[in-house]
């Protein structure tokens, strides 16, 4: 864990939906896939911006390759969507 993950605002915000009751905050910032979601973007038919693990990072060690290999699929038969990743892990990270 860097330095900047000690003031982290998604930790907090996570636990903050969490004592609001949202279902997908039940497990606070313990990492949670929500597999059940990852095919929405294959219904909508107008582009949408998807930002994908807003609250989390993709490409954690925990997360499983065949996870990111789903959402990387999702993304490729989507082309009409823009998505957005962000990661901490830039280096550790290959994306073909």
């Amino acid at each position: 864990m860097s330095a900047g993950c000690v003031n982290c605002y998604a930790e907090m915000m996570a636990h903050r939906l969490q004592m609001m009751g949202q279902e997908k905050y039940k497990n606070g910032f313990d990492l949670t896939l929500h597999k059940n979601i990852l095919n929405e973007p294959l219904q909508w038919k107008k582009p949408h911006t998807i930002f994908v693990c807003s609250m989390s990072d993709l490409f954690h060690k925990d997360v499983p390759d065949d996870f990111i290999n789903q959402v990387m699929g999702v993304i490729k038969l989507t082309p009409q969507h823009r998505y957005q990743l962000l990661t901490k892990r830039a280096k550790e990270t290959s994306i073909n």
